[in-house]
């Protein structure tokens, strides 16, 4: 698990971005008039908390019981802080950071524990401060326990889902940290880039696939988090070295591939074709699926308006094309449904 620094920038501690890139405060005061960690130093209607500086400090306890939302530190009940951990301010332990994170954690129970407080990690530092960490509490999809305007998401530098800002990305959509998923939506990688999907919380639909999210855990449950997925990623097949999904679900060939932002594959020839169909059947698509053929007129040609080959020229009826069991058939462009093989849009191209 990669650590980051817990940043106080203003009124809050925060783990900036989603990989943990730092920007630091220009305080790095080490004065204090009590132990956070502790919990010693202060009487016994207040709790040591943090000023805007770091300083810890003396504050009277509020009626914020471990994961609550705050505002200021007076929010937060006895041996908590008032810390933004991933844009979501909450009341949070403090922890000693070490080698054990989820025992630092377990060693320093509150009062009024939060559901999840048994999962919590110790998780960063206080910038400057590098025995003054934060137990950050997991979330699971299935019950998430987030504050109002936030859900369970992914922690990228610690491999847990905790809470995060909601935002406004479907499933299916491309996120990045200015662009943040939905509810029961996290952001996976997907090819060369990240896209939001929905968490498995019972079974995934039916022609989708279930894909666990590699490096993440639910802390809470200790399994493994999956998502359902309604195209899957091959990575770079064929001649041109395009990034290339696969979506199993049929569909009808106008509405294929606009998920993904990509077109239909043009094949090279049978060879690519064939190496398409088998990377598709590895991770459960099958035949049939569309391929970017149309004819026009009495011929058949490529969306470049470029002629097919007579080795790959459709057979049958129709004006549109199938790639299935090696043969490449013609079929109804209308009332006809297929797999999806998908050629993925440059990840730098306008959505």
């Amino acid at each position: 698990m990669r650590v980051s620094d817990i940043i106080w920038c203003g009124a809050f501690l925060a783990i900036c971005g989603c990989v943990g890139i730092l920007t630091a405060c220009e305080d790095g005061s080490k004065r204090r008039e009590c132990e956070p960690v502790l919990q010693t130093g202060c009487s016994g209607r207040q709790t040591c908390g943090l000023q805007p500086d770091g300083t810890p400090s003396c504050f009277d306890v509020g009626p914020g019981g471990e994961g609550a939302a705050c505002l200021v530190q007076d929010d937060c009940g006895a041996d908590l802080g008032c810390l933004r951990v991933h844009g979501v301010a909450r009341c949070l332990r403090f922890c000693s950071p070490g080698d054990d994170p989820q025992g630092a954690c377990a060693g320093n129970p509150v009062a009024d524990p939060h559901p999840n407080s048994d999962s919590a990690i110790c998780l960063g530092t206080v910038i400057n401060r590098a025995d003054i960490g934060v137990c950050v509490l997991p979330c699971t999809p299935t019950d998430p326990q987030c504050p109002d305007q936030s859900g369970c998401g992914l922690i990228v530098e610690a491999g847990i889902a905790a809470c995060r800002p909601l935002g406004e990305q479907g499933a299916g959509q491309q996120c990045d940290p200015g662009r943040l998923c939905d509810q029961g939506l996290g952001c996976v990688p997907h090819a060369d880039r990240f896209v939001c999907r929905p968490f498995k919380t019972d079974a995934c639909p039916e022609g989708t696939a279930e894909l666990p999210v590699a490096g993440f855990i639910d802390q809470v449950n200790q399994t493994e988090l999956v998502v359902c997925a309604d195209c899957v990623a091959l990575g770079r097949v064929g001649l041109e070295d395009e990034q290339i999904s696969a979506c199993p679900a049929p569909i009808a060939k106008a509405d294929a591939c606009a998920s993904e932002r990509g077109t239909l594959p043009a094949l090279e020839d049978v060879v690519h074709a064939e190496r398409l169909a088998a990377s598709a059947r590895a991770v459960g698509v099958a035949d049939p699926w569309w391929t970017a053929a149309t004819r026009v007129g009495i011929r058949w040609r490529w969306p470049d308006d470029t002629q097919i080959s007579e080795a790959l020229t459709p057979i049958g009826a129709g004006d549109c094309a199938v790639w299935n069991a090696g043969v490449h058939e013609a079929r109804s462009c209308i009332g006809t449904t297929a797999a999806a093989i998908c050629v993925l849009a440059p990840v730098d191209a306008p959505e």
